[in-house]
């Protein structure tokens, strides 16, 4: 099999991007689009790979000549490349495409790994790689049946919105057989180029033929795995936040977009707190059906708005101000703002970030809950010589509430303090006490302080409306805030919501009690999980705190990372050693999916005395994640102490003054380490050896490009790529079987199942010399075998499995594969003296067994 890549176009779209260099030459976090494909190529054992080139093609043939690909490259050129389509391209490709069969692909993509692995494991002999629509998505997209029968191409230009539940994507990922390309493609191709010219598509020979009467290219579905084309600078930004390595820049990428999720169709947004239950789908539809009008005209001003909201709020017409979002009155007041403002912290940050912190007086709860009553208010900022309060009913992130009655004992004190009261009830409406607003009855009338904040897009579930509104019995306030608004502060659309949303009234109410009773069995089945402390909550949303060792940030990590789940970590805004996180309430199945994955999370990963399966890809995937990090010093990869990669250090130090002797390593002696890892016991024994020589052999490409990198130049020191399981095969292969005279083991068993430990401990006996020395090194249950299962590690920032045998387990295996009657154990023990924080259930033991006979 081979592979045809189409690299020949100018990618106009990605602008100055692709000024002197083709498409495939953008990077995307640093690695560019051709060789992270052809890495991903490599490992695949191809024949060859074709790249036809066009645009800058000299400058790519270049570029690709100096990566280190083991698969032969054939270079194609397409010298009228600026006024053909890839259709010519893949043309000149024609005779290749006969060859052999072929993975076809299109340069502009990046994807996951497995994309291609099981695109080509995949019995069926001809594919097109497919993924269910996405409003991101652009280009050809096709309908398929349920066994994968691709039933009609659809071209851009014959693209319906209404059939997008049918649509399927083309990734422009193909399979061809030989026998595929022979018989159809390339006779349909040369067919439609003499008919239509050069300046087409190579999908539309796809498409004629789907009309044939017998299917012969088939859907592959995607399920799931990632992947985005690259076509401007747009689909760059999102493709870097997706594919980035580390785990902690994916994070704090997607928390700094603020919103605008629906660029990743998958993920479950946890984070951004709305009203799942409202708007209706008859509302929607009511909205889609005046599109058309609302896009193209202009909205009405300010007077008109406020009339629709107080329409809608129950209140006077000239009480009201309406906003682009209670994030534009904010800006106004607070920039207006004068004297000493007081404020519960935390808050929302839109307040603190928009006044002098020396001008605030900050009010921070001391108690765990973080919860404050009214007499807490007024007790404090009595003390404080304070102009205006702010308070969040319900709190903005604890979701802590002030009853309706004492809210009043507030405002009343704040009138006869001559204190101005910003309240914000932007979540009021989700409370259990009936009529919580000070709205209600025109109460607010009678205050000429108060102010009060609603954000009617959080609560009637319309957040892309940014619509958020100021009321006041005080006609002045208002008339103030209107003067620094623009006439159009809100948009056509939020401003059409805003005059039919009244008809749903009862659609509102109805949700709000949904949002209601989800909170009650989100709560409930929050406070089950062992690792979660929930607190009581009157809002669309509930804050926990984290226990058991976990951090925050640690955990809203990995339920993005392994789970596509968005929560919100309030570790810097709650100033409290105490970690906490904040949970949108959604619908309830949701909230179920995001319980089940916190349960996943907290318990059943961390298992005594049971079994688990060791996935050799998905370890070595594991290991070859390491380097992905920024750690200060090589050894930091192989010694987990990610926390402190200072004692890492240090343990290596500890370990190879401690084994040195023991070992008693000759200058002549042929040592083999297996799991050499970055070559770290290397760096040791060839300060030692003279005519000896030092083999080291480990799964991990990176790891031993790091090793070569530092010892490969001593001509003692040889590497290759291999496991425990095939380390006689590989030895074999490299002419480097035979007896040695020193084995290093070091931590490789914990990733060996037990159904394989036994032939690899065979392999350690068929391999060592008479008189030789077995060194392993391996983490032990403490008292009894222990297990991790899609165990998360927030020391590591990552999941693996593991099995943490006991001691007396290894014991066993010696006596059954290092008999006594051949084998002696010579020393044994722990390899360090302190105890690692967070290690009660594991250890770290070592073993020195001598050959006495053969």
């Amino acid at each position: 099999m081979q592979a045809i890549i189409l690299a020949a176009g100018m990618g106009k779209r990605l602008k100055e991007l692709t000024r002197d260099n083709t498409k495939c030459m953008v990077k995307v976090n640093g690695v560019t689009l051709i060789e992270r494909m052809l890495k991903q190529l490599d490992k695949l054992n191809l024949s060859k790979v074709v790249i036809v080139v066009g645009y800058e093609g000299k400058k790519l043939i270049n570029y690709i000549g100096g990566l280190k690909i083991d698969t032969p490259i054939t270079f194609i050129d397409n010298p009228v490349y600026y006024k053909t389509n890839n259709i010519y391209s893949l043309s000149l490709a024609k005779e290749y495409l006969c060859m052999e069969d072929t993975i076809l692909l299109e340069s502009d993509l990046i994807f996951e790994d497995d994309v291609l692995k099981e695109l080509v494991e995949d019995e069926r002999d001809t594919l097109a790689l497919v993924d269910k629509y996405e409003s991101w998505m652009d280009g050809t997209v096709i309908k398929i049946d349920d066994q994968d029968h691709i039933q009609e191409f659809i071209p851009g230009k014959k693209f319906i919105f209404e059939d997008i539940p049918y649509y399927y994507k083309t990734v422009n990922i193909y399979k061809f057989a030989k026998d595929f390309s022979n018989l159809y493609y390339v006779p349909f191709l040369e067919a439609y180029t003499k008919a239509l010219g050069n300046n087409e598509y190579y999908e539309q020979v796809l498409r004629v033929i789907t009309l044939l009467d017998t299917p012969v290219i088939r859907a592959k579905r995607i399920n799931g795995k990632k992947w985005y084309e690259i076509d401007d600078i747009q689909d760059l930004d999102i493709a870097s936040s997706i594919f980035v390595n580390d785990d902690d820049e994916r994070l704090f990428r997607v928390q700094q977009r603020w919103g605008g999720y629906w660029r990743y169709p998958k993920l479950k947004d946890f984070c951004c707190p709305t009203n799942p239950y409202f708007p209706p789908k008859r509302l929607l539809d009511e909205l889609k059906a005046n599109l058309d009008n609302l896009v193209t005209a202009y909205p009405s001003g300010m007077d008109i708005n406020a009339l629709l909201v107080a329409k809608n709020l129950g209140v006077g017409q000239k009480n009201v101000s309406v906003a682009n979002g209670v994030e534009e009155i904010i800006n106004i007041v607070m920039t207006k703002a004068e004297g000493k403002i007081g404020v519960v912290k935390p808050t929302n940050e839109e307040y603190i970030n928009r006044y002098k912190a020396d001008n605030m007086e900050i009010y921070v709860p001391e108690n765990d809950d973080l919860s404050y009553s009214a007499k807490d208010i007024m007790l404090y900022f009595g003390e404080q010589n304070i102009s205006m309060l702010i308070l969040v009913n319900p709190d903005y992130h604890s979701g802590n509430y002030i009853p309706k009655a004492d809210m009043r004992c507030i405002i009343q004190w704040c009138e006869n303090k001559n204190i101005d009261l910003l309240l914000d009830e932007s979540y009021c409406d989700f409370s259990d006490e009936r009529d919580a607003s000070m709205l209600f009855d025109n109460e607010y009338e009678r205050y000429q302080r108060l102010l009060i904040l609603r954000n009617l897009s959080v609560a009637q579930g319309v957040s892309g409306l940014r619509l958020g509104c100021a009321i006041s019995g005080n006609i002045e306030k208002i008339d103030e805030l209107k003067k620094d608004m623009t006439i159009w502060n809100i948009n056509s659309v939020a401003e059409f919501y805003l005059q039919i949303e009244e008809k749903y009234r009862k659609n509102y109410t109805e949700a709000l009690e949904k949002v209601k009773i989800a909170r009650r069995k989100f709560q409930a089945q929050l406070a089950e999980i062992e690792g979660l402390r929930v607190i009581p909550s009157q809002a669309n949303y509930i804050m926990c705190e984290v226990c058991g060792g976990w951090r925050a940030h640690e955990l809203t990590k990995v339920l993005l990372i392994k789970y596509d789940i968005l929560i919100k970590d309030l570790t810097d805004r709650v100033e409290s050693k105490k970690q906490y996180i904040k949970l949108a309430i959604r619908r309830e199945e949701e909230n179920e999916m995001l319980v089940a994955a916190l349960k996943e999370i907290f318990a059943g990963e961390r298992v005594a005395g049971t079994s688990v399966h060791i996935d050799n890809e998905r370890t070595k995937e594991f290991f070859e994640s390491r380097t992905d990090k920024k750690l200060p010093h090589r050894y930091n990869y192989v010694i987990y102490q990610d926390n402190n990669p200072e004692l890492a250090l240090e343990r290596d130090k500890y370990e190879k003054q401690h084994m040195k002797e023991m070992l008693d390593i000759q200058s002549e002696n042929s040592v083999l380490d297996i799991g050499c890892g970055v070559g770290r016991w290397g760096d040791e024994i060839v300060k030692i050896l003279k005519t000896g020589k030092y083999i080291g052999i480990d799964y991990s490409k990176e790891f031993l490009q790091i090793a070569e990198q530092n010892l490969a130049d001593s001509g003692k020191c040889f590497f290759a790529q291999g496991t425990f399981q095939n380390v006689e095969q590989v030895l074999d292969e490299h002419g480097w079987k035979r007896a040695y005279d020193r084995i290093f083991i070091n931590g490789v068993l914990m990733y060996i199942n037990d159904e394989e430990i036994g032939e690899c401990l065979k392999s350690v006996d068929a391999l060592l010399a008479q008189h030789g020395k077995i060194y392993i090194k391996e983490s032990v249950g403490v008292s009894k075998r222990f297990t991790l299962k899609d165990f998360y590690s927030s020391e590591l920032g990552s999941c693996y499995n593991a099995i943490y045998r006991a001691l007396q387990e290894y014991e066993e295996l010696f006596k059954v594969y290092f008999p006594t009657e051949k084998y002696e154990v010579q020393f044994s023990g722990t390899t360090w003296q302190q105890q690692q924080e967070n290690r009660k259930e594991t250890t770290s033991y070592y073993w020195v067994i001598k050959k006495n006979r053969v």
